[in-house]
């Protein structure tokens, strides 16, 4: 599969091909490319018949250009974003506290991060300690679990008050 260069799917591609020989007998193929110039390719070929010479071990490479179609193809779609959504604890409602609400979406999923619990929070209306956890987060250098955001909202409350 070609990466896409900003060519047009027409265009002329080119793409070196390094057959390196070491002196233990292994001989391995090597494909750099594509280039949208020939004498790109070219330049790749020698150097690594340069740099194998310079060892002088037995150790050697050739190589030639090929004129390549790219096929090109779609980059796979990129993989989901685990949020605070997929968090969410099943069930017909949330729970009402926020202790219970973390409680019960790290009993669904193992190794919850302290920013996901914030998260989830947040979208279930509980911003002030959404940013108590998001401000501790950040003190703490991202090191913070969900597990850890649980004890320091039932730790200390931020206006003073015993729950």
């Amino acid at each position: 599969m070609a990466r896409d260069i900003g060519m047009a799917p027409d265009a002329k591609v080119y793409r070196a091909v390094i057959i390196k020989s070491y002196a233990d007998g292994s001989v391995f193929t090597a494909y750099e490319g594509p280039y949208d110039k020939i004498g790109s390719a070219r330049a790749r070929v020698t150097f690594w018949e340069n740099h194998f010479a310079k060892r002088d071990n037995g150790d050697k490479a050739t190589g030639h250009v090929e004129q390549c179609q790219p096929a090109w193809e779609k980059a796979p779609a990129r993989a989901r974003r685990r949020t605070a959504r997929t968090s969410a604890a099943s069930g017909d409602e949330a729970p009402k506290d926020p202790v219970a609400l973390i409680r019960a979406a790290m009993a669904q999923r193992r190794g919850m991060h302290g920013s996901h619990a914030a998260d989830l929070l947040a979208e279930h209306g509980f911003t002030e300690e959404a940013d108590r956890i998001r401000a501790e987060v950040c003190a703490q250098m991202g090191h913070l679990s969900a597990k850890q955001a649980l004890q320091l909202l039932t730790a200390a409350p931020a206006d003073g008050t015993d729950r």
